[in-house]
């Protein structure tokens, strides 16, 4: 069957809830602590972990809700197996590490930083502890936008349900992106030139995650690669002298390592694969209210 025939089948109010939750809970707890005070790190109170936990979480949440309360399909088929092949273990490691060192090389080249002595030992130890903790947080969002909102756009196809997800994904991290010392530990740089390349970069990593979610069926394994990709090229900070960059120019320094990523994808094929029809995975429950 030719995808295109799939894009009539997808749940599109289901779809429509999901976000609507997803956008509410992160965003509400995020606007409260704007409110409350919450988001400058110097006066950090109650509202400032509101918001860490609306953010980290509120994708999961919002699916959970949708899984027991609106589609009621149960944690069946929600991805949460670790048991695959190891190949999509190799790739959620390597794919992550290129893109980050690639990163690293382009402010060594073009940035004005110089390498600063090289990480020892102890700090490659303490890498892998911080990695665990971002990967178990991670959970949070791979659970919703990848488990869920992936799932039931996946009618529409491989490439089209990556695309929309990532596009979808990439808006809901705006708030987070252009309010300074909330989540971003670099000065954030022109607003508007940091949000455009969140939103590219987002979109570009959620292409890739999502057709290793595709592929792999597993929320375990694209956490890994979510988590290396936040994670290694902040590792090399402190042994980088120089010029500090904006966020907003490190991000469109993460871009173009990225787009490789996702060039490959498409011209090898792994992005054209058509989905099954919806019926054979992931079904909505027959007393679900939608």
């Amino acid at each position: 069957m030719h995808e295109s025939t799939f894009s009539t089948t997808v749940h599109w109010r289901a779809v429509a809830i999901f976000t609507a939750l997803a956008f509410g809970f992160a965003w509400l707890a995020f606007g409260l602590a704007a409110v409350f005070d919450g988001l400058d790190p110097e006066r950090s109170n109650v509202w400032t972990v509101v918001a860490g936990v609306g953010v980290a979480f509120g994708p999961a949440l919002a699916a959970m809700v949708m899984r027991f309360f609106v589609t009621r399909e149960g944690l069946a088929e929600a991805g949460l197996r670790w048991r695959v092949a190891g190949r999509y273990y190799g790739w959620a490691i390597l794919l992550p590490l290129a893109w980050g060192s690639a990163g690293v090389l382009l402010r060594l080249l073009v940035g004005g930083n110089t390498l600063d002595g090289f990480p020892p030992v102890q700090a490659f130890v303490g890498y892998l502890v911080s990695l665990l903790i971002t990967w178990l947080i991670l959970f949070g969002e791979e659970f919703g936008w990848r488990s869920y909102l992936l799932h039931y756009l996946s009618s529409l196809g491989r490439w089209r349900a990556v695309w929309l997800s990532s596009v979808v994904w990439a808006v809901w991290h705006l708030p987070f992106v252009v309010v300074p010392s909330f989540l971003i530990d670099d000065e954030l740089g022109p607003p508007l030139l940091a949000a455009a390349g969140q939103i590219v970069f987002i979109v570009l990593l959620g292409v890739i995650i999502g057709w290793l979610y595709l592929s792999s069926r597993s929320v375990v394994v694209v956490m890994l690669l979510h988590a290396v990709s936040n994670t290694w090229g902040a590792f090399w900070d402190p042994y980088l002298a120089g010029v500090n960059p904006t966020y907003a120019q490190t991000v469109w320094m993460w871009i173009p390592p990225t787009l490789v990523v996702v060039g490959w994808l498409w011209v090898s094929g792994r992005l054209r694969e058509p989905q099954p029809a919806p019926h054979t995975l992931w079904p909505v429950s027959p007393t679900s209210p939608i």
